[in-house]
């Protein structure tokens, strides 16, 4: 079997240096404007996931095992593994309970939830659409979609993939998401916008950031993909996946990949609303191994730090035992450091059980889905396998990360669900509290929001 989901670790990279500039961008500042409703959708689609050569075949053997191990010990509860853990799940009991986007809001397979917390309000994101509440859960102005949001940019095209986070230092919210002209391929973007205040139901400085490239093998053209966000005191970073992309590569799920890049946005020219921006980019990054990272992770910098960390999971086959970790100072010229980190080893997780139907819940594959830094750690998340049940669960790390090439591995885990685990993020206080949601479902429950922790 050929390796699944290899990068061409053989091969040698040579890493393209990092640029530096100040550029004027599209930019226009405008007040929120939701309507009460969502936009009805007729139309189901789902978006192509863009992967690495192989994806599909170590996909198919997780699901091959999953299957095997369901159907030979069709009594096992996996959770039951974790019973410390499931513990967790049971206390405390949430404050306030309310509906966010339902499913029928969106007309997007997969939706790609995301969630940001200010002083006064939560803003989700979905891949079509925002919406705004307070923290009663009561609609401020309600839906907006990301084409009605981001028109005053004046770029068509389809928006997708969005991260949001709340920069609590500075107080605005700061929402991310990949464009591309799927329909000509003449451009593509990661459009940014920033509220001017803590209060996302006022003003908001929208961005369109160039994320068109070039690919050196075949001289076409490269478009971002999962388009990942991380916040230090100084700039958001941004990185991209670039494919080759074209309409029958899209049509049939087979865009090749080009290369990974990372962008260093300044943010005082972001939060003041100025259309000439300082941005570092880093094109061709690879990993400390010198093969081409994939799905790097930048991670949100809580207090002061002098270097942003940004970490990945090492893509070189259907497991791996491997986390790159990358630095970038956060004064002067940005530079990229990186070292590499051996782990417990990590595998393909299988899709997820659900009730009623024989079609599983997608988890993707083993890219790490969030990061955050304090007090000299940097935690992350990801979906595994576990190796006793052959079930989706969710994998955490918890890296002592002052300065490269200096990391080491403090500790790690699991945690399961009521039967399958995935979509996992993890957060952390200035105490070192932790706390992890996912999504967990099993072939007698519906997929379903839950939450745990650890003390420090």
């Amino acid at each position: 079997m050929r390796n699944p989901v290899s990068l061409g670790a053989a091969q040698i990279e040579q890493e393209a240096p990092a640029s530096q500039e100040t550029r004027a961008v599209p930019m226009v500042a405008e007040r929120w404007a939701g309507t009460p409703t969502p936009p009805p959708w007729s139309i189901r689609k789902a978006r192509p996931i863009f992967q690495l050569p192989g994806f599909k075949e170590a996909k198919e053997r997780a699901n091959r095992l999953s299957r095997q191990f369901r159907q030979t010990h069709p009594s096992s509860v996996p959770a039951a593994n974790h019973a410390d853990e499931i513990e967790g799940l049971l206390a405390p009991s949430p404050a306030v309970t309310f509906d966010g986007p339902s499913e029928s809001d969106t007309p997007f397979i997969p939706p790609d939830p995301q969630i940001a917390a200010g002083p006064a309000h939560l803003v989700v994101a979905v891949n079509s659409l925002l919406a705004i509440y307070d923290k009663a859960g009561k609609k401020q102005g309600s839906f907006q979609t990301f084409a009605d949001f981001f028109a005053g940019l004046g770029i068509a095209g389809e928006i997708f993939d969005p991260r949001i986070i709340y920069d609590r230092s500075d107080g605005h919210f700061i929402l991310t998401a990949g464009e591309v002209d799927g329909t000509n391929f003449t451009n593509g973007n990661v459009f940014v916008a920033v509220s001017r205040t803590s209060d996302p139901t006022g003003v908001w400085y929208k961005y369109a950031i160039d994320f068109m490239g070039r690919d050196r093998s075949n001289a076409a053209n490269t478009f971002p993909d999962f388009p990942t966000l991380g916040l230090s005191s100084s700039a958001i970073y941004i990185s991209t996946g670039q494919f080759v992309l074209n309409s029958s590569c899209v049509q049939d799920d087979s865009c090749a990949f080009s290369d990974t890049w990372i962008k260093v946005i300044g943010l005082p020219e972001l939060l003041s609303g100025s259309s000439s921006l300082n941005v570092a980019t880093f094109t061709r990054v690879i990993t400390a191994s010198r093969i081409p990272a994939f799905a790097i992770e930048p991670a949100v910098t809580y207090g002061a730090a002098s270097d942003e960390f940004l970490v990945a999971a090492r893509f070189s086959g259907p497991a791996s035992k491997t986390l790159d970790v990358f630095s970038i100072n956060t004064s002067g010229a940005p530079a990229l450091s990186k070292t590499s980190l051996d782990v417990s080893p990590y595998s393909m997780p299988p899709d997820a059980a659900q009730p009623n139907v024989d079609t599983p819940i997608a988890t993707n594959d083993f890219r790490l889905l969030n990061a955050v830094w304090s007090n000299n750690t940097l935690w992350c998340a990801q979906n595994v396998a576990d190796t006793e049940s052959s079930s989706a669960i969710a994998g955490w790390y918890e890296i002592a990360a002052a300065s490269l090439p200096s990391v080491s591995l403090l500790q790690s885990g699991t945690v399961s669900g009521v039967g399958d685990a995935y979509f996992p993020a993890i957060s952390v206080d200035s105490s070192g509290n932790a706390e992890i949601v996912f999504t967990t479902s099993s072939s007698t429950q519906f997929a379903s929001a839950a939450y745990t922790g650890r003390g420090s």
